[in-house]
């Protein structure tokens, strides 16, 4: 679905071009800031060669005539398989909703990692779901929660 594979896209493009890359020192002060347009500008080059890449795969896959392995997989698996992908695209958002930056995990249960970590910053109070967004170091989370 167009979720997974944005997420999937999106994925990519931190791994390849992460801020670290696209570090600048000032040279008065020594402070180090992201050049923004120079990291975009990269990201949006390796989506668009993943993108395509991906779309040559497809193509030369219908050439082949490969769709046919799609019957052999069961229904339970095909559900467990959208489900699974619901999962990750919530748990991927978690983060973006509360505004937090969790430490990043790459591999197996890296997205188990993730939901860890924004559970315990919600029940220590560091994130507070609010009706009108969320609030950082909530001291009155169990009166507005």
């Amino acid at each position: 679905t167009f979720t997974v594979l944005s997420i999937m896209v999106g994925s990519v493009t931190e791994r390849l071009a992460p801020d670290e890359i696209f570090l600048t020192t000032n040279g008065t002060n020594l402070t180090s800031e992201v050049d923004i347009a120079a990291r975009d500008s990269y990201r949006v080059q390796v989506a668009a060669t993943t993108t395509v890449l991906g779309g040559l795969i497809q193509v030369l896959l219908g050439v082949i005539k490969f769709g046919f392995v799609g019957t052999y997989l069961s229904e339970p698996l095909v559900r467990g398989y959208t489900s699974a992908a619901a999962a990750h695209a919530l748990v991927a958002q978690l983060k973006h909703l509360f505004g937090v930056s969790p430490r990043r995990y790459s591999g197996p249960l890296s997205q188990v990692y993730v939901s860890i970590i924004i559970c315990s910053l919600w029940l220590n109070g560091f994130i507070c779901p609010s009706t009108y967004g969320y609030c950082y170091n909530c001291n009155i989370y169990r009166e507005i929660c």
